[in-house]
């Protein structure tokens, strides 16, 4: 049985269907929506982008802009979905914040991280003044099903935990990050942030 990240790719994309499907309550469609705004033509960071087989509906395959996931399978894949791309293996807390990116995208990892509090630390570095980060959030869930996935992902290791809002809110007004749009779907959460301007 595959656990883990370390999973052939087309086992990640199946199950990343049913866990979208049973545990968020949300369709991949909204999901695709809500990422494909805001986007920097030329200076944009897709964070934790996997086997790229999400990124491939919202990002232009020639589209030239950075990526960064912990697995090097994951990364290998992505290689050859996006040939522009710079790409890199890097757990999000770890990456460098030498470079500021105008737009972020971290989606469905928040929950996934178990140093997610560092990561938006470097996060929120490495965005712009005028900079948009995107990422969603799986909630604590209040029906069987979704608890039952959910407890599957944390034992098999590709789920930390899920969140309340308020602990969300919490790391974002420590890391200096303003809420412009926030939007409770089902079990998840979707937000945008920016810098918060001194």
């Amino acid at each position: 049985m595959f656990s883990g990240y370390e999973i052939p790719s087309f086992i990640y994309d199946i199950r990343g269907y049913f866990i979208l499907r049973l545990s968020y309550k949300n369709t991949l469609s909204y999901q695709i929506k809500f990422f494909k705004k805001h986007i920097a033509e030329s200076n944009h960071l897709e964070a934790c982008i996997g086997n790229g087989t999400f990124a491939k509906f919202y990002l232009p395959r020639f589209l030239t802009f950075t990526a960064l996931d912990a697995s090097p399978k994951s990364i290998d894949a992505a290689k050859k979905k996006f040939p522009n791309a710079s790409l890199m293996t890097a757990y999000i807390e770890n990456m460098p914040t030498s470079h500021k990116f105008d737009s972020i995208n971290l989606p469905n990892s928040f929950h996934t991280i178990s140093l997610i509090e560092a990561g938006v630390e470097k996060l929120a570095k490495c965005l712009s003044d005028d900079g948009i980060f995107s990422f969603n959030v799986l909630l604590t869930p209040k029906n069987k099903i979704s608890k039952m996935v959910n407890n599957y992902g944390i034992r098999t290791g590709i789920l930390h935990r899920p969140y309340l809002v308020e602990e969300v809110d919490s790391i974002l007004e420590k890391n200096k990050l303003s809420i412009i749009e926030k939007i409770i779907k089902n079990n998840c959460a979707y937000y945008r942030v920016k810098t918060t301007k001194l």
